[in-house]
């Protein structure tokens, strides 16, 4: 069953990132909220909803060639999730507006 929510309430966040060679550098925000990171997780960070869809973004800088092997973001125990993205270049920003639905929520009035 889908969790109801409104726009401006809290959820928790949960973050998990692996990588293969060297990433020097990296934020995320989660609805334009900075989400900290110790040893390349977060765990219920709580972040206020703006209302459906959630922006996930993130920039990276490492090393060309080095690997997201796995950037992971659980909500409601629900994962979105992308891998293996490869630096071309040194820096990588991942740009994603994800829908209510993919974390089972559903957004009701206010």
């Amino acid at each position: 069953m889908s969790k109801e929510v409104k726009k401006g309430n809290t959820i928790e966040v949960d973050i998990n990132l692996e990588f293969t060679g060297t990433v020097r550098n990296y934020s995320i925000l989660i609805e334009s909220q900075y989400v900290p990171t110790t040893n390349d997780k977060a765990q219920k960070h709580p972040v206020k909803l703006d209302g459906d869809p959630i922006q996930i973004k993130a920039n990276f800088i490492g090393v060309k060639g080095s690997v997201i092997k796995k950037f992971e973001v659980v909500i409601n125990e629900k994962k979105w999730k992308i891998e293996d993205i490869i630096f071309k270049y040194e820096e990588i920003e991942v740009n994603i507006p994800v829908p209510y639905a993919d974390f089972d929520l559903k957004q009701i009035a206010a």
